[in-house]
């Protein structure tokens, strides 16, 4: 994973995955670009759990 990107490299896994299929991804970090949306969501098991507020929201300039 990049900041702007992510590749996934399947070369050395057994399990062949199809279009559309979900992915988990894990960032590192949330880089730059929070501030740029009004809410963060937190889900586990595919369910929202709770809504936090970005009080950085427009911060940044």
């Amino acid at each position: 994973m990049s900041v702007e990107h992510g590749h996934v490299n399947v070369s050395d896994v057994d399990h062949r995955f199809e279009i559309g299929e979900r992915l988990s991804v894990i960032p590192l970090h949330q880089g730059m670009t929070t501030n740029l949306h009004d809410q963060v969501y937190a889900v586990r098991n595919g369910q929202v759990e709770a809504t936090w507020r970005v009080a950085g929201r427009g911060k940044i300039r």
